[in-house]
């Protein structure tokens, strides 16, 4: 059976940095769908060193795994001669955002292989280490935070390194798939037929299973997604630790990031479809690229995330961590220089409420700041950290929004981006650095909401 599309090829492989791109994968994406097989079967008569082809079941899009140690420039258009193909493009590299200058160093051992989920009991009382808490204060959450603490309709999904699922300030508030949990959890079929068996908390795309944990490692990570999780949502009064922005909503943990440090673009694409497919609201993104000097953005990428916003989710985003100008260099930048519909690209700001020394800006692709400079958070091994960047300052504002969205469960995304965007803290050191010239004020959006309630 041949493949019935008309070839139009608009290939984009020749301007792609080869050295960032995963050893040896295409994405490609068709004018329609077809069989992965007939795919594949037409790439090797063509003459390419074919391992398989994955459906990504997203826009037409496939993944090509070839045989050879790297990409080439013939082997790129070879694919772009597949009938029907719109777009080509390397599997490339995506990183969590780092900080060269403030980056903790990391831990000597690599943790134990992902453990089993299970159900950690606290206790009550005050959070220990809440004084600690610099950006409680700095957001005005503190003068909320008895009131409001979220609802657990209002699904984040930390998209990242996982998340240390057993911690103790984080345990109760991990998502838990109703299609999935409690006897279905493992019993290796895919009860509620989404493609990923078992996945009853998520799912780990680097190592294509159901235990999204966060592998701290020689590589510098400890506990990048773990301590954005906490800075969303870790459980308050509890006698433990610290509080999230929002501590009672609910956190999803979708692992694409190895303990290499790296995930791919393919991956991060079929945990940002999981997210939107799996019901989460929010997705926090703490990771991004390219780095390469003319090295263009990646379509799918993008077009997962206008999918997102097309389908009424927030996606909260960190500019980066480059001193750099991102409205002068979006195509370094990315996905922060989306500047998509329900996007929200966020800066670091420190106590003063200037930008961070290590921050990305821009006047109009980056929107607001928020606190990035020694932020306490969680951490893998039951632990605590102090971590900078805008990596810590994005889970703040998506802790921020959840908290929000619990009071206006019927608003829209679009509306709740812009309440956040309407309600912060005008600062002269921000102006003309993001769009809004302003640093987060939770404080002054829960009035916003509580003004709504009472209209």
């Amino acid at each position: 059976m041949k493949i019935q599309f008309r070839a139009i090829a608009l290939l984009v492989f020749s301007s792609f940095i080869f050295s960032q791109a995963q050893a040896a994968e295409w994405l490609v994406k068709l004018s329609g769908r077809v069989p992965a097989a007939q795919v594949q079967q037409y790439l090797r008569q063509s003459g390419m060193n074919v391992m398989r082809v994955e459906d990504l079941r997203f826009n037409s899009w496939y993944l090509v795994h070839t045989a050879t140690e790297s990409l080439t420039r013939q082997e790129g258009a070879a694919v772009g001669k597949l009938p029907g193909t719109r777009w080509v493009e390397p599997n490339k590299r995506i990183r969590p955002y780092g900080n060269r200058n403030f980056q903790t160093a990391p831990r000597s051992e690599i943790a134990p292989r992902d453990p089993a989920f299970k159900r950690v009991v606290t206790g009550n009382g005050p959070d220990p280490m809440i004084g600690k808490q610099w950006m409680i204060q700095d957001t005005g959450l503190d003068r909320v935070a008895p009131q409001l603490r979220g609802d657990k309709r209002v699904i984040v999904a930390v998209i990242d390194t996982g998340v240390d699922y057993n911690h103790p300030d984080l345990n109760a508030n991990i998502w838990m798939n109703p299609g999935e949990a409690g006897a279905l959890a493992n019993n290796g079929i895919d009860d509620d037929g989404n493609g990923y068996v078992d996945d009853f908390m998520g799912w780990d795309f680097a190592d294509n299973d159901n235990l999204p944990w966060d592998r701290t490692s020689v590589f510098g990570n400890p506990g990048h997604g773990t301590h954005c999780a906490g800075v969303i949502g870790a459980q308050a009064d509890n006698g433990v630790g610290i509080r999230g922005v929002a501590p009672n909503i609910t956190i999803m943990p979708l692992r694409f990031i190895s303990e290499k440090g790296e995930g791919t673009t393919a991956d991060a694409v079929k945990a940002m479809k999981y997210a939107i497919e799996m019901g989460a609201w929010i997705t926090s993104n703490s990771w991004g690229g390219p780095e390469e000097e003319g090295d263009p953005d990646s379509q799918i990428l993008r077009e997962v995330f206008a999918d997102a916003a097309a389908r009424g989710r927030l996606t909260v985003v960190a500019a980066g961590n480059d001193r750099m100008d991102v409205d002068r260099n979006p195509m370094k930048a990315t996905p922060a220089s989306y500047n998509l519909p329900n996007m929200l690209t966020v800066a670091a700001s420190n106590p003063r409420g200037d930008l961070a020394g290590f921050s990305n800006y821009g006047a109009k692709l980056v929107h607001l700041a928020a606190p990035g400079t020694a932020i306490l958070s969680t951490v893998t091994g039951d632990r605590y950290m102090n971590l900078d960047g805008t990596s810590m300052a994005t889970p703040v504002v998506a802790g921020a929004a959840a908290l929000f969205w619990s009071m206006n469960p019927q608003m829209k995304a679009d509306r709740v981006r812009n309440a956040i965007l309407s309600t912060v803290t005008p600062m002269p050191s921000l102006r003309g650095s993001v769009l809004t010239g302003g640093k987060l004020n939770i404080e002054a959006l829960m009035r916003e909401s509580t003004e709504r309630v009472r209209r």
